[in-house]
């Protein structure tokens, strides 16, 4: 009984302990080592290339290693000026014709509030009074609401350029950090392998393949259902004949990443607003739209991945509402996948946390 009662007490230690690593990590050490991190990530994908221009060329390897690193910046930076400039053009579109188009919505809620006061009349005398001064403080909401949407936009556009250097900062130390370890990629693997004990060096050659399956699986998975979902969304808004259908699909397409959120986040409020404000079939359609947007991710999702991660839903939630209390949304994202990492190395034997 002893035995059982200390096997278990381990087992949640070597949890505990597990998940402090994790939090640490991604607290501490990731913020430091994510651009290098990123590069080492591309001179692995880069060693394919290297190896097959240095066969066919005849080249020295370094050569070879300096060229596709450079090649990959470029077509990197080339795409991300395109979307930057796509967006910001888009954006700066929406931020001008803000005050206009808040300025009519206060008299599409006003439809609404005059519903909701038929409801209030037609509700319980005992509940009247709270309901009226519900009402009312909807009222004055309202009719700040122009000034406040303004003023929220140009807040996230200040956001977004006072963290222009730091992210400027951070593609210089990622680019720089390419071009060093895409030609010394083999003697860098040579070097970490040399530092791991000869009796852990077997278990680490099993993990790092379930590493690497794992993540690949998750990124492809999370791509080609984004793909999709931006897809879907921009169809559905230009039937709708709604303005700056590809930048709102791309952000509702970004949101549907993460867990949990989805489209749901920005189409349930939108479709509430339509159908109180008398846009009956708008309504109906952006509530059928994220129906549908659900049904294709729940049924494609698995087949993507392979099957089940093997991650229970009530663990999996806790993953994200602890990454979210502790990081905010890069934890719900960061802290599933680790839970979803340690699941997989829990399950090959790589780890013993619990059986």
């Amino acid at each position: 009984m002893q035995a059982a009662v200390k096997n278990r007490f381990g087992r949640l230690i070597r949890i505990a302990a597990a998940l402090a690593a994790v939090y640490l990590f991604i607290r501490f050490v990731l913020p430091v080592l994510a651009p290098f991190m990123l590069a080492f990530g591309a001179a692995a994908l880069l060693q394919s290339p290297v190896r097959f221009l240095s066969r066919r060329l005849k080249l020295r390897r370094n050569i070879c290693a300096v060229f596709c690193s450079a090649a990959f910046i470029a077509a990197i930076a080339a795409f991300g000026i395109i979307l930057v400039r796509w967006i910001a053009r888009d954006l700066a579109k929406v931020i001008e014709s803000l005050p206009d188009a808040a300025a009519g919505l206060p008299s599409v809620l006003r439809e609404a509030d005059e519903r909701l006061y038929k409801l209030i009349v037609a509700a319980p005398v005992e509940l009247q009074d709270f309901l009226g001064s519900a009402l009312e403080s909807l009222r004055g909401a309202i009719n700040e609401l122009p000034i406040t949407l303004y003023n929220r936009a140009m807040t996230f556009v200040s956001g977004i350029a006072a963290s222009a250097p730091g992210v400027l900062f951070f593609t210089a130390a990622m680019t720089v950090g390419l071009f060093f370890i895409c030609p010394a990629y083999p003697e860098i693997i040579a070097f970490f392998r040399r530092q791991i004990p000869a009796d852990r060096l077997s278990r680490a050659d099993e993990a790092l393949p379930i590493l690497g399956k794992t993540l690949g699986s998750w990124f492809k998975a999370e791509t080609i259902l984004s793909c999709l979902c931006f897809c879907e969304l921009f169809a559905a808004f230009m039937l709708l004949d709604v303005r700056r259908p590809a930048l709102l699909a791309l952000v509702a397409a970004l949101v549907d990443a993460l867990p949990f959120l989805g489209t749901g986040i920005l189409l349930l409020p939108w479709s509430a607003v339509c159908l109180l404000g008398g846009q009956i079939p708008r309504g109906i359609a952006l509530l059928a739209l994220w129906s549908v947007i659900g049904l294709v991710r729940g049924l494609l999702e698995p087949k993507l991945l392979g099957g089940s991660s093997g991650v229970h839903p009530a663990a999996a939630a806790l993953a994200i509402y602890a990454g979210f209390k502790l990081l905010g949304i890069a934890g719900m994202l960061l802290f599933p996948i680790s839970l979803m990492l340690l699941t997989a190395l829990n399950k090959k034997g790589c780890l013993r946390l619990w059986k």
